[in-house]
């Protein structure tokens, strides 16, 4: 929900079920109740990549592919 009289800027994610009560800056991504900045655009840009797995092959070749990738991350997060 966006409050009457509220400026959203360029590039601006906002998270399901916020309520925005105030002007919002470019390139950054707001959530909650009310909604506040948690962080720019490029922080979450980052956060997203850092997750993502990139396969290359198909059928049986590619669930293997898919494992072996979140188990390394797992690895590395530890």
């Amino acid at each position: 929900m966006i409050m009457y009289n509220v400026n959203i800027g360029d590039n601006v994610i906002i998270g399901a079920r916020s309520v925005v009560t105030k002007n919002v800056p470019s390139n950054s991504v707001i959530v909650g109740s009310p909604a506040r900045v948690i962080k720019t655009l490029e922080e979450y840009k980052e956060s997203v990549l850092s997750k993502v797995v990139f396969v290359r092959s198909n059928g049986k070749e590619r669930v293997m592919e898919i494992l072996k990738a979140m188990h390394e991350k797992n690895n590395l997060n530890e």
